[in-house]
């Protein structure tokens, strides 16, 4: 999957598909709820994907 977008959201959702996918301990295969939290806010604070470019 190729993504065109800065959201982060989309990048976050789409970078927990492909950690999914790896032969990784189950705890390693989400972004862990700290760093999850930090993203979401990121998100709130950037809803076009242009400000943080």
């Amino acid at each position: 999957m190729r993504l065109r977008t800065h959201i982060i959201r989309k990048l976050a959702d789409c970078l927990n598909r492909y950690l999914a996918l790896l032969d990784l301990p189950e705890v390693e295969r989400r972004i862990d709820p700290e760093s999850w939290s930090q993203l979401a806010w990121l998100d709130s604070e950037d809803a076009t994907g242009e400000t943080f470019r």
